[in-house]
C-alpha cells in the first residue's frame, strides 16, 4: 500500500478543525502526530479557531463530582425527541484534583479552555477538562489567612507576554487598601503588585471573582456587610494585565440602579450588568445591560428583559442562535441550564445541576497548565483500541482529501 505524505501546513489545517477527543487519539498514532499536536503553535492555532467558531463551547459544572456538559448536544436532543431524555452521553463526570465532599471549592474563572478553582481558600488549581491535565499552584502569600479575611480573585490571559496569570487580593482590616499578588504561569511564581487604594473601600469591597475581558480583570465594587437586594450606582474596578495598573469605570447609566448582590459578567465580548425594576403590577423583571463599547459609559444598552416566570436570578451565558440564549436560573431543585427564546419568551430546560454553585462556560482546547515545565499530569491513554481508532481517523481524513482532489480535478477539466 502506497504511503502519501501531506504537507505539514495542510495536516495542521485539517487537524485544527477536529475536536479535542479526536486529537487526543491522534497523539497515539505516531510520534510525528504527537509532536505536531503538542506543538505550541498548533495548540494556539487550534485554540483560536475554536474560540472564533464557538463550536466547542461547554459548561463546567462545579457539582459533586464536577461535570463537563455539552449543552448544544442536550439542546438538540430536546428539540428532536421532545421528551425528558437527559442526554447523559453529553454529560461527562470529571476527576478534578483535591475535589471532594469535605472540601469547599470555588471556581475563579475560565480562560482558553483552562479552569481555575480554589479549594478551601488555600489551594489554587489550574485544570483543563478536555485533556484532564492539571497543575497545583504554589501557595500564594497570605493565602492561609483567606478564610479569615475577605479575598478577591481573578484568572486571565496576558496576550502581551503569552502568559496565564492568577490575581489574588486580600482586604486589609482597618485600612482602605487591598493588597494584591499575581501568579505568572510562565515564571511559576507569585509576586506583589500594586495595592488598590480607593476612598470607596471605607464602605465598599470588591466582589470575590473578577471578569476577564479585553485584556483586563473587572470587579464590581459592592457595599460591605449585608449586600442582599441593595441597589447600587456602582463602580467597576479594572486591572490591566499588561500594564499592571488599576482604573475605574462607571457602572450603568444615569437614573438606572443595578443589583449589587449579582456579579458582573461577560457576554458576546461585552461586559454586562443586571437590573431588576418592577412592573406596574408589582412583579419584578430582570434586565440585562451590555456595555457595547468597552470603556464608554454612554454605551450601556439594555439588551433583553427576562420575565419573572422564567425563574430566579436568570443569568445569560452565551448566544446559542439568533434570538436564543443559554440561560442559567435558580429553581427549587438547584441550578438549571436552559435555552431562552427572546421573541417567543419561552424557556426550555436543558439540564439540572443540583449541586452546582456557578456553571462556567469554557471552550475545549489543548492548552496545558504545564506548558512551561513539560509536566503533563494526565493519565496516558493505553491499549490497541485507541491506536486502531486513530488509524481509522487517519484513513478517513485521507479519504476526504482524495475526494477533494478528485472533485477539484473534475471541475478543472469541465472548465477547460
Amino acid at each position: 500500500m502506497a504511503v502519501f505524505n501531506l504537507p505539514e501546513e495542510m495536516e495542521m489545517e485539517i487537524l485544527s478543525r477536529l475536536p479535542i477527543e479526536s486529537l487526543m487519539r491522534f497523539r497515539c498514532v505516531s510520534k510525528q502526530y504527537r509532536s505536531l499536536i503538542s506543538d505550541p503553535y498548533f495548540v494556539k492555532f487550534h485554540s483560536n479557531r475554536s474560540i472564533l467558531s464557538k463550536k466547542c463551547q461547554k459548561i463546567f459544572s462545579s457539582s459533586l463530582p464536577p461535570e463537563s456538559i455539552d449543552f448544544e448536544s442536550l439542546l438538540d436532543k430536546k428539540k428532536m425527541e421532545n421528551d425528558s431524555n437527559d442526554g447523559s452521553n453529553a454529560v461527562v463526570k470529571l476527576d478534578c484534583p483535591l475535589w471532594s465532599e469535605d472540601s469547599h471549592v470555588h471556581v475563579i474563572g475560565s480562560c482558553n479552555g483552562l479552569i481555575c478553582y480554589v479549594v478551601d481558600w488555600l489551594y489554587i488549581i489550574l485544570y483543563n477538562p478536555s485533556t484532564r491535565v492539571s497543575k497545583e499552584l504554589p501557595k500564594a502569600p497570605l493565602l492561609e489567612k483567606a478564610g479569615r479575611v475577605r479575598c478577591s480573585y481573578g484568572f486571565a490571559f496576558d496576550s502581551s507576554e503569552d502568559d496565564y496569570k492568577v490575581v489574588f487580593g486580600t482586604h486589609n482590616n482597618g485600612t482602605i487598601s487591598i493588597m494584591f499578588h499575581m501568579f505568572s504561569l510562565r515564571h511559576d511564581s507569585w509576586r506583589r503588585i500594586q495595592d488598590l487604594s480607593l476612598s470607596h473601600l471605607e464602605i465598599f469591597s470588591l466582589y470575590d471573582f473578577g471578569v476577564f475581558l479585553n485584556g483586563a480583570l473587572h470587579w464590581l465594587l459592592i457595599p460591605e456587610g449585608d449586600i442582599n437586594f441593595e441597589p447600587l450606582h456602582g463602580v467597576i474596578v479594572c486591572f490591566d494585565l499588561s500594564k499592571e495598573v488599576f482604573s475605574e469605570m462607571s457602572l450603568g447609566v444615569q437614573g438606572k440602579t443595578f443589583l449589587s448582590f449579582r456579579p458582573l459578567g461577560a457576554f458576546e465580548e461585552c461586559l454586562y450588568a443586571l437590573s431588576r425594576p418592577s412592573n406596574a403590577n408589582g412583579t419584578f423583571v430582570e434586565e440585562v445591560w451590555l456595555m457595547k463599547e468597552y470603556g464608554m459609559n454612554a454605551s450601556w444598552t439594555k439588551f433583553i428583559t427576562i420575565p419573572s416566570n422564567v425563574g430566579l436570578d436568570p443569568t445569560p451565558l452565551c448566544l446559542l442562535r439568533d434570538d436564543e440564549l443559554l440561560l442559567k436560573i435558580e429553581s427549587g431543585s438547584g441550578t438549571e441550564l436552559g435555552s431562552y427564546h427572546t421573541k417567543k419568551k419561552r424557556f426550555t430546560r436543558i439540564c439540572n445541576c443540583p449541586h452546582s454553585s456557578e456553571p462556567v462556560l469554557y471552550v475545549e482546547s489543548l492548552v496545558s497548565p504545564n506548558r512551561f515545565d513539560g509536566n503533563d499530569k494526565r493519565p496516558q491513554p493505553a491499549g490497541l483500541g485507541l491506536i486502531a481508532v486513530g488509524l481509522f481517523m487517519l484513513w478517513l481524513m485521507w479519504l476526504i482529501f482524495i475526494s477533494f482532489v478528485f472533485l477539484l480535478c473534475r471541475w478543472m477539466n469541465v472548465g477547460s
